[in-house]
């Protein structure tokens, strides 16, 4: 009886290992939309990716163009208590202005800086903004610039 019972905890010990060493991609966020650059309509895809504790992003600003993947991904969270930083630097006022939603129902938003260039400046920034409600993802790749994504979450 007691082989029975060592041998059963083996078996159940093992199994258990195995699944904690499996890990999965997760696509976290994704963001497609279509945006003018130098008077044209392109589509770009952004995403971003976990993959156990790691962050990655998958984009490309054309449709016609490659994938890229990356893991220059900066990760942010921003409380209720913590827009007054947003609100300083004029960001919050964008997002209420593209989402149509005024700060006081916006209950948390996430940020995502995808691949950081020399100037401190990042390919693509992805806002999801949160109310009790509602979730609404948006892009900004210049400093006034941004756009709802046709968005997965």
């Amino acid at each position: 009886m007691i082989k029975i019972i060592s041998l059963l905890l083996f078996f159940l010990l093992t199994f258990d290992l195995q699944l904690k060493a499996e890990v999965y991609e997760q696509v976290v966020v994704e963001c497609s939309l279509i945006r003018t650059i130098d008077s044209e309509n392109v589509s770009g895809l952004y995403r971003v990716i976990r993959f156990g504790d790691t962050l990655f992003a998958d984009y490309k600003h054309r449709v016609e163009g490659d994938l890229r993947r990356t893991d220059d991904v900066y990760f942010k969270v921003y409380l209720k208590e913590d827009f007054d930083e947003l609100e300083a630097s004029g960001l919050l006022a964008l997002l209420e202005s593209e989402t149509g939603w005024s700060q006081d129902n916006m209950t948390s938003i996430r940020y995502w800086g995808i691949e950081e260039s020399a100037d401190d400046h990042f390919e693509m920034q992805l806002w999801q903004v949160t109310t009790a409600s509602r979730t609404s993802l948006i892009a900004q790749w210049e400093i006034d610039s941004v756009k709802k994504c046709q968005a997965i979450f």
